[in-house]
């Protein structure tokens, strides 16, 4: 009766899951697509402005390195706001909890 029982559920649930997995993969591949788009902006800028600094503006070799520690310090920063929309429901599910009155 067990084995018919599972049988029936996977039966059952089984386009389901394959629809829910399709759409897990969909998805991956849309945020490693955003990221890679955000990273390969970032990078240009960065590029661009060491360019800049070093043949328009004849910048020191202080300038140069402090071009590139606030940039990647930028790119920190860039690449973590895309992980804060994800990571506030599940703040919000652990907050609720604790504001409320007993």
């Amino acid at each position: 009766m067990k084995v018919v029982l599972q049988l029936v559920i996977a039966l059952h649930f089984d386009p389901n899951l394959q629809a829910l997995r399709k759409f897990t993969v969909n998805l991956s591949d849309t945020k490693t697509l955003v990221y890679g788009v955000i990273l390969s902006v970032l990078l240009a800028a960065i590029i661009f402005n060491l360019a800049y600094a070093a043949h328009v503006l004849a910048a020191s070799a202080g300038t140069i390195f402090s071009i590139i520690t606030y940039s990647r310090k930028f790119i920190n920063v860039a690449a973590a706001i895309p992980l804060a929309p994800q990571s506030w429901p599940r703040l919000s599910e652990i907050i609720a909890p604790l504001n409320r009155t007993p």
